[in-house]
């Protein structure tokens, strides 16, 4: 069963195409394309994918972002390589106390960012109503500008 969505636009020659990838409950991410759906990724969460945005605002390139109800964040590369995983479980010391796994489900992502000069920032709401609040960082841990 399908999920979530969102849309991916690309220039191709003089015009703009556009994608939509989905994030499946079998935690898959797939696409629907020429009149027929694509898996792009069949293990891409271990259980459902709850939430699925497309961004440019971690680094200069485009970016899927999935949130599952495994308790992870992923982001990934436009050809759905695994670029970085957020377990949410091993983040703050309220999470450390919970027992309940599903606690841990993400059920939603936002990213936004201050202004130029200040660091990209993510916000992630827990199925357990707790929100967190992310820096993004590149692969050496720097900040983004």
């Amino acid at each position: 069963m399908l999920i979530c969505l969102d849309y991916m636009s690309y220039r191709l020659g003089h015009t703009v195409e556009s994608d939509c990838l989905f994030g499946t409950s079998q935690g898959e991410i797939t696409t629907y394309c020429a009149g027929k759906h694509f898996v792009l990724n069949e293990n891409a969460h271990k259980g459902s994918i709850n939430v699925l945005r497309i961004s440019d605002k971690i680094n200069d390139n485009i970016n899927v972002i999935t949130g599952g109800e495994d308790g992870f964040i992923k982001i990934w590369d436009t050809s759905i390589r695994l670029l970085q995983a957020v377990d949410t479980r091993t983040i703050g010391q309220v999470l450390k106390d919970m027992k309940n796994q599903r606690c841990y489900g993400v059920q939603s992502i936002e990213m936004y960012c201050c202004d130029k000069q200040q660091p990209r920032r993510m916000l992630v709401g827990l199925r357990c109503g707790e929100i967190l609040e992310a820096v993004i960082t590149d692969q050496e841990g720097k900040k983004q500008k």
